[in-house]
């Protein structure tokens, strides 16, 4: 008969349950921790590549504005300008040069614009192919984290 008693007696269950308690909550907060790291790291993630994608931006709109701007048409770059080149198109004094796209954080060796094609201008602009032609560029800025972008552009010239 002692022993029933001995399984009745219910010393040592305030115990028992506090550590569950415990476990529970230790769980609980691990858990909440992983995922307020993981969390950083997303964002940190995304703001890195936000950065990178607005310094290829802001490069892109460099380059179309320094061809816009400044060339007499019509314009040739040859194969291939990279931002390094643009020193020696237009000279260190110029409106744009290679130490602005450093200053974006951009890589100048795969920063550039490169000449497409030659055709008609493009249609809906109201301006006649049979006195002016469109010279189609392609320009591309490297920025850090791997963001690559490329846009297309023309310049309208006479013929």
């Amino acid at each position: 008969m002692s022993r029933w008693n001995h399984l009745r007696n219910q010393r040592g269950t305030a115990l028992v349950i506090a550590l569950l308690i415990m476990v529970t909550a230790t769980v609980v907060a691990l858990c909440a921790n992983f995922t307020s790291t993981t969390e950083i790291t997303i964002s940190g993630n995304q703001r890195r590549y936000c950065e990178s994608f607005f310094r290829a931006d802001g490069g892109l709109e460099l380059i179309k504005s320094y061809f816009l701007d400044n060339f007499v048409f019509p314009v040739d770059v040859g194969d291939v300008t990279t931002a390094d080149d643009l020193d020696s198109i237009v000279g260190s004094q110029g409106p744009c040069s290679s130490a602005d796209f450093v200053n974006l954080g951009l890589d100048t060796s795969e920063t550039g614009v490169r000449k497409v094609l030659e055709g008609n201008p493009p249609k809906g602009r109201g301006i006649s192919a049979q006195y002016f032609k469109g010279n189609y560029y392609r320009a591309t800025a490297a920025a850090p984290s791997s963001v690559d972008l490329e846009e297309e552009f023309c310049l309208i010239s006479p013929r």
